[in-house]
């Protein structure tokens, strides 16, 4: 901005509407915060000194429309902003329904369908996550750890991502929607052969890790009573979410697949119909 103080800066967040309203105030020398993550319909921009955040809703029912006029010492001016409905853009299809009838009645098959009775609740609140409180998530990464193991496959822990458990399960009945709500994204389960020095950089740099057989001890991580060492193989079950990279388990795509497991969602399914009874 030093080098060039006419340039106009517009910011694409999915920080969430509080976080935007921050940001704008740290930093002034923005024009325009496109948000999102909250969900926020913003029928008219906020303006927060000269900076103005927007925002469009949730799942694609409004397209958000902004113009502007921008001057020549960095300013601009709001001159129009709409939210278009999409549903109003368009005319029904009826490949397409009958394409989506069909998969609402297979759903609809399915989701009642129940699974356990749990004795209590499970905890999978993301602050509960964060701070390493969670009591859903270590029961996730048994399952998935149980199913390499069944499988007759050597397993030495099980790793995935804390901020992929998306709800929690109360005590009593639950049925197959409910673990929907809990793992929405149908990530495939895999199990990775991964050198020591990757697995234990992944669980440093990734964000908010959840483990089965693997605890930390002094600098680094213990799987089987022993420190991790650095050039040693481990197999390690994880999630496809995981293995790529993303959320900072960078190394964890270095990776080796060993064998795909299934569907994390049926795989923890089945876990609980033999824990729990269904």
């Amino acid at each position: 901005m030093s080098q060039n103080p006419s340039a106009h800066l517009v910011l694409l967040s999915h920080l969430g509407y509080d976080e935007d309203v921050h940001l704008a105030k740290d930093f002034p020398e923005l024009n325009v915060i496109l948000g999102g993550h909250t969900h926020t319909i913003l029928k008219q921009p906020s303006q927060i000194g000269g900076v103005s955040i927007c925002q469009a809703g949730q799942y694609g029912r409004f397209v958000g429309h902004l113009s502007l006029r921008c001057f020549a010492d960095g300013r601009h001016e709001v001159l129009a902003y709409d939210l278009i409905e999409v549903e109003k853009l368009t005319q029904e299809d009826r490949v397409v329904k009958a394409i989506i009838d069909q998969m609402k009645s297979e759903r609809d098959a399915v989701f009642p369908q129940p699974i356990a009775i749990l004795p209590q609740a499970l905890d999978g609140e993301r602050d509960s996550i964060r701070q390493g409180l969670s009591t859903l998530a270590p029961v996730i990464c048994q399952a998935l750890f149980e199913q390499a193991s069944q499988l007759g496959l050597q397993v030495d822990g099980a790793v995935i991502n804390g901020f992929g458990i998306r709800a929690s399960l109360s005590a009593g009945p639950i049925f197959y929607s409910d673990l929907v709500k809990v793992l929405p994204f149908s990530k495939r389960v895999l199990l990775v052969r991964i050198k020591g020095s990757d697995l234990v950089g992944s669980l440093k740099t990734g964000l908010h890790p959840q483990m089965w057989g693997i605890v930390p001890g002094g600098e680094g991580f213990v799987v089987n009573g022993r420190a991790v060492e650095s050039d040693k193989d481990y197999q390690i079950v994880t999630n496809s979410f995981v293995w790529s990279g993303k959320d900072n388990y960078d190394d964890f795509h270095k990776a080796e697949i060993v064998q795909d497991l299934g569907l994390d969602i049926d795989i923890i399914s089945e876990f609980f119909k033999r824990q729990y009874g269904g």
